[in-house]
C-alpha cells in the first residue's frame, strides 16, 4: 500500500464464505482501501495533481513534495475516479436544490391559490394552508394535495 509517508505493508483478516467461496477483507471498506493499492491520502494527492497538469507532469510534484514514485498511468485512473465522484455528488446536490426550489414554488402557488379562494379572510387562509401545506405538501403527500378543483371549498364564489 502506498501511503503519503511511503510504502506500507498492511495486514488484515481475510474471510472466506464456505457457501459461495468468495473472499473478503472487511477492514478494507473501513480503511477505504478496497481494490486499490493507494491510501486515501495518496488518492487525494493524485486527484489534485492529475487535475492541475497532464498526468505525466502530475507525478512530479508527488515525487518532489512527498517522495512518492507514481507513474502517469497510476495517476490517471485515480484523478478520473475523483472527477467522476465529484460530478456524481454535484448532480445529487443539484437535484436536492431543484427539489427545494420546487417546494418553495409549490408553497408560493398554494398561497396564491388560497388568497383567491379566501380573499380578505386571513384566518381561513391560514387554516387552509395549515392543512394543505404543513400536513400534505411538506410531508410529500402531493397526491392528496391535488384533488379535483371542484372539490375545493372557497369563500369566493368566482374562485371556486
Amino acid at each position: 500500500m502506498l501511503t503519503v509517508v511511503g510504502p506500507a505493508r498492511i495486514t488484515r483478516p481475510y474471510y472466506l464464505c464456505s457457501h459461495c467461496h468468495q473472499g473478503q477483507f472487511p477492514a478494507d471498506a473501513e480503511l477505504d482501501v478496497g481494490n486499490t493499492e493507494f491510501s486515501p491520502g495518496v488518492r487525494r494527492m493524485q486527484a489534485v495533481v492529475g487535475r492541475q497538469a497532464p498526468f505525466d507532469h502530475g507525478r512530479e510534484p508527488m515525487k518532489t513534495l512527498a517522495g512518492l514514485e507514481v507513474t502517469a498511468k497510476r495517476v490517471e485512473p485515480t484523478a478520473e475516479a475523483a472527477g467522476d465522484d465529484i460530478a456524481k455528488r454535484g448532480h445529487h446536490e443539484i437535484q436536492k436544490a431543484i427539489q427545494i426550489v420546487d417546494l418553495y414554488h409549490a408553497r408560493q402557488h398554494l398561497w396564491e391559490l388560497v388568497r383567491r379562494l379566501h380573499p380578505n379572510d386571513k384566518r381561513s387562509q391560514k387554516a387552509w394552508m395549515k392543512i394543505h401545506q404543513r400536513r400534505l405538501l411538506d410531508k410529500d403527500e402531493i397526491q392528496k394535495l391535488a384533488p379535483s378543483p371542484r372539490s375545493i371549498e372557497a369563500s369566493n364564489a368566482r374562485a371556486a
